[in-house]
């Protein structure tokens, strides 16, 4: 089962969704992100059954397609100059695998911003949905964790400028 199945199965158990697939750049290690309902972007195609995801060689794909919610066997493949396809092995640790650390993000935060002598002012900021992962060997995977050098969501974007709800 894909990992961003995993994630989701347990907010909503029964539900289920068109599997995506992940056409990666052959050679890529690192941080995905994929950005959804943003404006003035190509929707994600359908094909075979599947939303096609084509990753660009930075890692970070946005689409005006919504996220999906529940659960599916989404497919991770590393695709090459002319097109070729290889599957990504998706294991546990210590087995091979490619694709870790997933997380997804619904899309609405709430920040609350206090200065001092003030009271604090709380809001509610809609920002886009995502979904993020990590695709490397699992020994990059752990680095990349320790250096923290993972693109940021649009959640942690919007609270980082928290000014937003002055």
């Amino acid at each position: 089962m894909g990992l961003a199945a995993l994630l989701v199965t347990g907010c909503t158990a029964g539900l289920q969704r068109t599997p995506d697939l992940f056409l990666i750049p052959q050679g890529y290690a690192g941080w995905i992100l994929v950005e959804y309902g943003v404006e003035g972007v190509p929707s994600l195609e359908l094909r075979n059954g599947y939303r096609v995801l084509p990753i660009p060689v930075g890692g970070i794909l946005k689409t005006s397609s919504e996220q999906q919610q529940g659960w599916a066997r989404d497919v991770y493949k590393f695709v090459d100059a002319r097109g070729k396809l290889t599957d990504l092995p998706q294991t546990g640790w210590g087995k091979g695998g490619l694709i870790w650390g997933a997380s997804v993000e619904s899309g609405k935060i709430g920040i609350s911003v206090a200065r001092e002598g003030q009271e604090a002012i709380t809001c509610d900021i809609q920002v886009s949905p995502s979904f993020k992962f990590f695709v490397g060997t699992e020994a990059q995977y752990r680095q990349a964790v320790e250096t923290d050098k993972s693109p940021a969501t649009p959640a942690q974007r919007a609270m980082q400028a928290s000014s937003r709800c002055s």
